[in-house]
């Protein structure tokens, strides 16, 4: 099947999955009156509009956004470091926006004001934010004085560590209820995220997603070592500096509004190297960007059962959907490197 095509299936099942999402749901709302409201004309119920517009429509088009965004951001720390292992989340990033949202949600009990007051519905994003900023800063600071990507990923597990320590300490410190209600944002979910923080949300990361278009052939050359990119006359360190940004900036804004989400940045560029067959990033760029739409939506549809008023873990169903699928993807792989060999 040409490339092209593949793109074109990929395009056709998110659209799919986008569909199920707004038609179908918890809540039992017509088809037809969703289709009459999707084309503006007024619901024969109140709460039908505010389902599908103030819920639906919002989660759907996160999780879309979410899954580009985690998908390339893993793709390019891959490919920086040369790292299959590698995640988005690798350079402390979203360890960082963990404590960020630790402080603010377990420092209740520790500090004497309430800290979530600040900011209203953006304090956890913003906590986050702040969180993962510091990490990014950090990150791009040692990445001034190191040359190797290797001492840049020690760095950034000894972050990760750090940080997992902190949280830790606040954890001991706090109350049940407070140390439930971060262990929910652990969890991961599309469904908080609302018209106004979309507003910053979405423009954000289609700008950096856009961005990340412009360093195509820089990203090919990296594949084969830094030496070999110098050699090309490449400027190492402004290219290192934008790919860092701009997969910190992709992973750490999703984990400030969506929590923590798993296995999608490790497992959909392992999944777009096998059904693309290339290295190419020309491909591999797009590809990432709708295997990882097609697989948060999907996981976001099988969350929230239809008829049923609880909604899963958003962490256990893409680690439940991606695990069987690149496992699958790497035995196959290296059975036809044995029968080639």
């Amino acid at each position: 099947m040409h490339n092209s095509i593949k793109l074109c299936v990929l395009f056709i099942l998110w659209i799919i999955f986008f569909s199920v999402g707004l038609y179908k749901g918890s809540i039992e709302i017509p088809s037809e009156a969703i289709t009459s409201m999707l084309f503006g004309n007024e619901a024969l119920k109140k709460s039908w509009e505010l389902t599908l517009f103030e819920l639906r429509l919002p989660k759907i088009i996160t999780a879309s956004i979410a899954g580009a965004a985690l998908s390339l951001s893993g793709l390019l720390m891959q490919t920086f470091f040369r790292n299959p292992l590698a995640g988005p989340f690798v350079l402390g990033v979203s360890s960082g926006a963990s404590l960020g949202v630790a402080v603010l949600i377990l420092g209740q009990s520790i500090f004497v004001f309430e800290l979530a007051g600040f900011f209203g519905q953006f304090s956890t994003a913003f906590a986050a934010s702040i969180g993962s900023g510091l990490s990014m800063a950090l990150v791009l600071f040692v990445a001034r004085w190191v040359k190797g990507s290797v001492t840049l990923l020690i760095v950034g597990l000894m972050l990760n560590y750090l940080t997992s320590s902190v949280v830790s300490l606040l954890i001991f410190w706090s109350t049940a209820e407070e140390i439930q209600n971060f262990a929910l944002w652990n969890l991961g979910s599309f469904s908080d995220v609302n018209w106004i923080q979309m507003k910053i949300y979405c423009p954000s990361m289609l700008l950096f997603i856009i961005l990340s278009f412009f360093f195509i052939r820089p990203l090919d050359v990296f594949l084969l070592g830094e030496r070999y990119a110098k050699s090309m006359g490449m400027q190492l360190k402004m290219i290192r500096f934008w790919i860092i940004i701009i997969a910190s900036v992709l992973a750490g804004m999703t984990t400030a509004f969506c929590g923590p989400i798993a296995f999608v940045g490790i497992a959909v560029p392992h999944i777009a190297r096998r059904v693309f067959k290339t290295a190419r990033h020309t491909l591999l760029i797009p590809g990432c960007i709708l295997i990882g739409m097609v697989l948060t939506t999907f996981a976001d549809l099988l969350c929230h059962l239809p008829t049923s008023p609880h909604t899963l873990p958003l962490n256990a169903i893409t680690s439940l959907i991606g695990t069987p699928i690149v496992l699958l993807l790497v035995i196959g792989t290296s059975r036809g490197h044995k029968e080639i060999s």
